[in-house]
């Protein structure tokens, strides 16, 4: 492609800046032919950010120099390209009217692939890349809402950890109801809307109720329940989450402290911390002092549930984070392990205290015995790391039996108890404690 003279350049890359690509795209549109197959794909270093910090700048303009010369470039159906901002890319495409989403997928899919493993082979570096892409027949649409279905996929890509994604109507829907998600929340926090649930996780050794996760349920005042995937998602990427993380919190401790004042049976509770509080967490930390400081329990009654993904994410400020944790004396849980991330060198350097195998590990395991190998593995492995286990998502004798033959110290799914509220948990503790 020729470079007019009027068109601005990123100078990190060269390609065109976003201001230039509109300008462009406004002329190049009106003149093509009504029905022309087009589709427009945007592209994210999802950790842009992390790579630039720990690795350096230089690292960071070869990757977006290399994505532009293997993925960007010698392409004769590209019309138009741009670098955005940061780590974020996006070409326009003339397509053959026999090219479908399907097919599109297919070779985004593969050219990010390849994109990856070369940088992971090559300098062991993970490069995180989710695009979204929107084919549409041309009948004088605006490119800034072409960009906007195209960058709605590429959002939903990322929050669903998927390489790449098409648009489609449904994301429309999708974005309206998370619209409507995010203008509800203030008001139904206001009116405790939000509640805490609790599942039991049992003793193997006692088949007693040891400990328990908090978890949320919102009860609208006008409507029935609102289950957590359905909102959770929605309030991380708003960046709503952390007051509802420590709205939950408050009750948790309240609960705990109350009880304790009134010398009624209590278990420790795990709390799971999402991973938009490692955004700040010196504001985390400074926010669960405070909570101790109002109600005194002791530390050893909060366990903290951090996903394995978001230690691998950003491992640095992981590290420090459950470092600080652990000079509060609180217990720190690696939650999900199993569910994709799974890696040894997580388990041999971070301080944690209890792994917590993903549901979808002990699935079907009862019929498959190579995945009983794979668990029996691994709570060896902590076990020789004086680590504690838990195994979610239990739902069937034969699994209980299995797990209680391989070592698994807590067991935690239906079988025993789905989450329920407060009053009903009381109930059951106070139960296997006559």
């Amino acid at each position: 492609m020729e470079k007019p003279d009027s068109t601005s350049y990123d100078p990190l890359t060269g390609l065109p800046e976003y201001s230039s690509f509109l300008l462009s795209a406004r002329k190049l549109l009106p003149n093509l032919e009504s029905g022309t197959r087009l589709g427009l794909s945007i592209t994210r270093i999802s950790n842009y950010r992390y790579i630039n910090l720990h690795f350096g700048d230089e690292i960071i303009k070869q990757i977006l120099l290399d994505f532009k010369t293997s993925i960007l470039s010698d392409n004769p159906d590209i019309l138009l390209s741009a670098r955005v901002y940061e780590g974020i890319l996006l070409c326009l495409l003339r397509l053959d009217h026999n090219i479908s989403a399907k097919d599109c997928k297919n070779t985004i899919t593969r050219l990010n692939q390849s994109f990856m493993k070369k940088y992971a082979v090559q300098k062991q570096l993970h490069v995180s890349l989710h695009t979204g892409f929107y084919i549409f027949d041309y009948s004088g649409q605006r490119i800034e809402q072409i960009v906007s279905n195209a960058n709605l996929a590429m959002e939903t890509a990322e929050q669903k950890q998927l390489i790449c994604h098409a648009y489609d109507e449904k994301l429309d829907l999708q974005n309206l109801k998370e619209m409507d998600i995010i203008h509800r929340f203030p008001e139904a926090l206001k009116n405790d809307e939000f509640q805490v649930f609790l599942q039991p996780k049992i003793s193997a050794k006692t088949m007693k109720i040891a400990e328990a996760e908090a978890l949320v349920r919102w009860f609208p005042k006008d409507g029935a329940v609102i289950y957590p995937n359905d909102f959770i998602g929605i309030l991380e990427e708003s960046g709503n989450i952390g007051t509802l993380d420590f709205h939950l919190y408050e009750k948790v401790f309240s609960y705990l402290y109350q009880r304790m004042e009134q010398d009624l049976p209590v278990v420790p509770i795990s709390l799971n911390v999402s991973r938009r509080q490692l955004d700040n967490p010196d504001k985390f930390l400074r926010k669960i002092q405070a909570l101790f400081e109002k109600y005194p329990i002791p530390p050893s009654f909060i366990e903290l549930e951090l996903t394995e993904s978001l230690s691998m994410q950003d491992y640095d400020t992981a590290y420090k984070f459950m470092i600080s944790l652990k000079n509060m004396h609180l217990k720190i849980s690696m939650d999900d392990f199993g569910s994709g991330y799974s890696s040894i060198s997580t388990l041999a350097n971070l301080p944690i205290d209890i792994l917590k195998l993903d549901k979808a590990l002990l699935d079907e395991a009862e019929y498959f015995p190579k995945k009983r190998i794979i668990i029996s593995t691994i709570l060896d492995m902590a076990k020789s790391m004086e680590l504690n286990t838990v195994c979610e998502g239990v739902e069937t004798e034969l699994q209980v039996d299995f797990l209680k033959e391989a070592g698994c110290d807590y067991l935690q799914g239906f079988y025993f108890s789905r989450p329920v509220d407060m009053e009903t948990f009381n109930q059951l503790l106070e139960q296997d404690c006559a």
